[in-house]
């Protein structure tokens, strides 16, 4: 009886350190996932945008990213994520201006364009930054807090396709 009483102690004691370990690895996970997420709906917007041969539209909305095509008054969702807790998205801007997330719309082309813009992911002290560019419409993630006075990867560069002769 003894030993069988040091035996259930013991796998207590292992049950309570392992335990807390896996809510964090888990909720990490999530947090990973979500970001991941995001970013692969990001890129879907460009994608969608030339197979459909319409305009795209990738915004955030009372938490959820989505992307959806037609008009503003009357769009279709193609796809959406819905924001992971601990992780918020801050900082969008467009054509250089800070816009609020109802604001924030980025349009992908039929070429593969964008209207070029960027948000921010906080997750307690360390942030993400996502750039989308302007002229390709290509999606980049850097670590850290977004610098809002930095467009060039959402900008055209000056002369960048101008033919020469």
């Amino acid at each position: 009886m003894i030993e069988l009483s040091v035996v259930i102690v013991i796998l207590a004691m292992f049950a309570a350190a392992v335990v807390p370990n896996m809510a964090t690895s888990i909720e990490s996970a999530k947090r990973r996932s979500f970001r991941v997420s995001v970013l692969t709906l990001a890129r879907r917007a460009k994608v969608e945008a030339i197979t459909r041969g319409a305009t795209v539209n990738l915004s955030l909305n009372n938490g959820d990213f989505q992307i959806s095509s037609g008009s503003e008054t009357d769009s279709t969702v193609i796809g959406s994520v819905s924001q992971a807790p601990g992780i918020e998205a801050s900082h969008f801007t467009k054509a250089g201006e800070e816009l609020g997330e109802g604001e924030w719309l980025i349009a992908f082309y039929p070429d593969g364009t964008s209207d070029g813009g960027a948000f921010q992911f906080d997750e307690g002290s360390d942030s993400t930054s996502v750039k989308i560019a302007k002229k390709d419409g290509r999606v980049s993630v850097t670590d850290g807090a977004l610098d809002p006075g930095d467009t060039s990867e959402t900008e055209w560069e000056a002369g960048g396709y101008v033919q020469s002769n």
